[in-house]
């Protein structure tokens, strides 16, 4: 492929070779990377990528419709919130949703498509080193809050945000509205409580609309 590719990139002038390099690049490389393991999954809809080029929902989403669909109520009452707090941003994406064909959305009507969940537990702990996330809607907001399952406890896991020296201490019941893509962040360590137990479950959940759906079509035609 790339000898052939070779020859083709000879004949063309520099910037006809460079459009095309990142043709290629953006539509053929697969971004997926590896790193060491954590409990981090997706749920609800993706828009297209170079290996899955159409719409569809997630693989959680697609074998386990009737349990995904317990959290309908959950994410209505983000959205409401969100655009309580935050209407101008929420306005944005919401003419997006509404754009949208309402089986990409969570709920049909709200306007989420995409749940990021990272679970913590003894055995697996979902500390993020700082970065900026991708793939959430540039002017919308990632709405994020953690929960537990009532029994298992946990301290530590403070959202950090170096540049403005902030750290949050999102606890159940806490919604964290967060430009994602633009505030670097990580978390600290995650433990278990002071109360000397080993065990913990915490699991935070980020609701946001994935920039790439605006360009999907109809759910009967991706």
């Amino acid at each position: 492929f790339f000898q052939e590719m070779m020859k083709e990139l000879a004949d063309m002038s520099i910037q006809q070779a460079s459009d095309h390099v990142k043709f290629i690049y953006d539509n053929y490389v697969s971004v997926t990377g590896y790193a060491s393991q954590i409990w981090s999954g997706i749920a609800g809809f993706y828009d297209r990528y170079p290996r899955i080029p159409f719409g569809r929902p997630t693989s959680y989403t697609e074998n386990h419709r009737e349990k995904f669909e317990k959290c309908y109520p959950f994410a209505r009452k983000l959205d409401a919130e969100f655009a309580r707090l935050l209407p101008q941003r929420y306005a944005y994406q919401k003419n997006l949703a509404d754009n949208t064909d309402p089986k990409f959305l969570i709920g049909e009507d709200t306007t989420f498509t995409t749940i990021t969940v990272n679970t913590t537990t003894k055995d697996r702990n979902a500390r993020m080193a700082c970065h900026r996330d991708a793939g959430s809607l540039n002017e919308g907001f990632s709405n994020l809050t953690v929960i537990g399952d009532g029994k298992k406890s946990w301290k530590g896991g403070y959202l950090v945000c170096p540049e403005v020296r902030v750290a949050i201490n999102v606890r159940p019941g806490d919604l964290l509205l967060v430009d994602n893509m633009r505030v670097i962040h990580g978390n600290t360590p995650i433990e278990a409580p002071d109360s000397g137990e080993d065990d913990l479950l915490r699991m935070s959940l980020i609701f946001y609309y994935r920039e790439g759906m605006k360009n999907l079509g109809e759910w009967d035609y991706e």
